[in-house]
């Protein structure tokens, strides 16, 4: 991110930074990535529940 910025403040970025580019991975990974948070996020807070957490 902070190279993104300074490239469109026309700033000089620093070599030391590691690119990484989301637009290189496929959308289906995008779409599975968002999906297995969800699902993990649910499945904890129904064990949570279920194992009597207070709500």
């Amino acid at each position: 991110m902070l190279r993104v910025r300074r490239r469109r403040r026309g700033e000089p970025v620093p070599e030391h930074v590691v690119p990484f580019r989301w637009a290189l991975l496929p959308k289906a990974l995008h779409l599975l990535v968002l999906v297995l948070g969800s699902a993990t996020v649910l499945a904890a807070a129904l064990l949570a529940s279920r194992a009597g957490a207070p709500e």
